[in-house]
């Protein structure tokens, strides 16, 4: 998903790769505010824009997208695993 980010497509063997071992569904975080670590700044936009290359990558292999709402760390835990079929 980060090809399409920077530019470049995704290679075709990738793409054959992950059609025959993605899941069923994936879960994609909502993006947290914005944040800078040492030399390391994500702003929003630059969040936004990877979780929508992403969400794009992971349907367009047939994956169900599960998006996991900005909370604390423990209520996205809970949100996560209420979802998760451990019956697989």
């Amino acid at each position: 998903a980060y090809y399409p980010v920077i530019g470049l497509e995704v290679p075709e063997y990738m793409g054959e790769y992950a059609k025959k071992n993605i899941p069923d569904y994936v879960f994609i975080l909502d993006p947290l505010p914005e944040f800078e670590i040492d030399e390391f700044r994500n702003d929003i936009q630059d969040q936004l824009k990877l979780q929508k290359s992403f969400i794009r990558v992971y349907e367009s292999w047939g994956c169900k997208i599960i998006t996991v709402p900005l909370m604390s760390i423990k209520e996205r835990a809970d949100f996560i695993l209420s979802r998760v079929n451990f019956n697989n």
